[in-house]
């Protein structure tokens, strides 16, 4: 019987084990073009340093992935920074990735998406001033761990 854990990944050698299997997931869902493509085939963009990352472990195996974005007044993830400098996808305090500068106002990733709402940005940046914001985003499941069944388990 499988015996799962949900805790947060800190460590860079496992960092950059889920950010290799975000890479794997996305290439071949329909949501691949968020992937930057690269050499080293590692899924990290401007959002990752500054977020908390969590895994679901089936004893040593990640079954599942998700990040919470913070602000960036309030996260850094030095070890992701240090991993996305290794591999180029990160130039000083800029974030790069694939060419792409992301936009200083964009804190979160839904503020960088394309075509938002009217105002939306304003309204975040109002309500910022009231409460803390984050973002849950770049959900994996390993495929062997997508069914019903397995969801009952968990």
């Amino acid at each position: 019987m499988p015996k799962f854990i949900f805790r947060e990944i800190t460590h860079q050698m496992e960092l950059e084990a889920v950010f290799r299997q975000r890479y794997e997931v996305y290439e071949q869902c329909r949501m691949h073009s968020f992937l930057q493509p690269n050499e080293a085939r590692i899924d990290i963009d401007a959002f990752d340093v500054h977020s908390v990352h969590f895994g679901l472990f089936n004893n040593e195996e990640v079954v599942a992935y998700l990040r919470v974005v913070l602000h960036r007044a309030v996260c850094f993830n030095q070890e992701v920074a240090l991993l996305a400098t290794q591999y180029g996808l990160m130039k000083q305090d800029v974030h790069v990735l694939g060419g792409d500068v992301v936009p200083p106002l964009a804190s979160f990733p839904f503020l960088a998406y394309e075509g938002l709402p009217e105002g939306i940005g304003t309204f975040y940046h109002e309500k910022s001033k009231q409460y803390a914001f984050c973002e849950a985003s770049r959900l994996i499941i390993q495929p062997q761990y997508r069914s019903i069944r397995m969801a009952v388990r968990m």
